[in-house]
């Protein structure tokens, strides 16, 4: 009798060691994990060896309309609640505000200094916002290495799930209780409600180099102090409309959703020393709304 319970007790540990161990690494930050660490960004800026970039950002099809989630609440005793999609594209005139531009291919040791505010995501009103640069928009920029502050402004139970660049999730089941989580690999994360607020995203670009900015209430984009050299530049706007939904199969309430690929072009430059290069872009709405 106690040879077979030991044999159960031996196969329970190893059903549940795995599992509590898997759940440590995606919950929580890891000391021991290998970090990837940051380049000695900036030791070689030389404005006298760099130009300028300029630009604006163009809308050439209908303009999608600005739209409100409606969802109930299980969670919160059926709850019904109405958000704005803050995701949708703020087209005006045909500029398009808040498009994010970036540059691919630089050297970090030649870029200028890192020049945007910390990062804080706030949690409040059912929906994640990213404060930075005297902005609250869904979309924020990281030195890799920073921290982001991360809370929850509201008395119900929230989780905020990273996939990405970085993969996580954490919970906030109390208000105004700041969470802090370094940012070690570039890439784009993108942050989700694992709380059942399935509409509520943000992202955060990572990288060495600041040049990542959003267009203006005109479209228009700047970069200064770019140093001399070939690149890519982006102009980036993230997906707002759902594909696909998953209920769940108690409440028949949506759980999740799928959100259609974002919006990317691509233009190769070359920057020459004290010169302004303008680059113009022409978006318009991705295949799947068409």
């Amino acid at each position: 009798m106690y040879g077979c319970r030991l044999i159960q007790l031996t196969i329970l540990a190893s059903l549940i060691l795995p599992f509590l161990a898997s759940c440590h690494q995606i919950t929580v930050d890891d000391p021991a994990a290998p970090l990837e660490p940051p380049g000695p960004a900036s030791v070689d800026f030389d404005a006298d060896q760099c130009g300028l970039i300029t630009g604006q950002v163009h809308w050439d099809s209908e303009p999608p309309k600005q739209e409100t989630i409606s969802a109930w609440l299980s969670a919160e005793g059926g709850t019904q609640v109405t958000v704005p999609n803050p995701l949708v594209p703020d087209i005006q005139r045909g500029l398009v505000r808040g498009a994010i531009v970036f540059l691919r291919g630089v050297d970090a040791r030649k870029a200028r200094p890192w020049s945007h505010a910390p990062v804080a995501i706030l949690q409040e009103e059912y929906q994640i916002r990213i404060q930075q640069d005297n902005e609250t928009s869904p979309i924020g920029f990281v030195r890799r290495g920073d921290n982001i502050e991360m809370v929850s402004r509201q008395p119900v139970f929230h989780s905020l799930h990273l996939s990405g660049a970085t993969f996580a999730t954490i919970a906030f089941p109390d208000p105004d209780v700041v969470r802090k989580r370094r940012l070690d690999r570039r890439g784009l994360v993108e942050l989700s409600s694992a709380a059942g607020y399935y509409w509520a995203r943000a992202f955060v670009f990572v990288d060495d180099h600041p040049y990542f900015t959003r267009t203006d209430a005109e479209g228009r984009f700047r970069f200064d102090d770019v140093p001399q050299g070939e690149y890519e530049i982006v102009c980036w706007l993230p997906g707002w409309r759902a594909i696909r939904h998953t209920r769940d199969p108690e409440s028949a309430l949506i759980s999740r959703q799928e959100i259609e690929p974002p919006i990317e072009i691509v233009h190769h430059i070359i920057v020459d020393r004290k010169k302004i290069i303008d680059v113009p872009f022409t978006m318009s709405a991705s295949p799947s709304v068409r």
